[in-house]
């Protein structure tokens, strides 16, 4: 719902990209959405580009979020966790 929102406030001068990241089960689900310009399952993380990012997090997946801590480092400027 939060992907949605977002989307429906972007506009052509936002310099952001919307990520997702979910299960494999779930990649083809999310990415056909269209809400996400790009989509990871959480065995790809790694492969995120290291940029200028914020965390908004649904899952409360500890290991999830320490690994994506160590591949954004000093790139991370804050997380949310929802729901908690």
């Amino acid at each position: 719902a939060l992907a949605y929102l977002i989307n429906l406030r972007k506009s052509e001068k936002d310099n952001f990209n919307l990520i997702g990241i979910t299960s494999n089960k779930n990649k083809k689900f999310v990415e056909d959405s269209k809400f996400f310009n790009l989509v990871f399952s959480y065995e790809e993380i790694q492969n995120i580009q290291a940029e200028s990012s914020c965390i908004i997090d649904f899952s409360s997946n500890e290991e999830l979020l320490t690994n994506l801590k160590e591949v954004l480092k000093e790139n991370l400027k804050f997380t949310s966790l929802v729901g908690m």
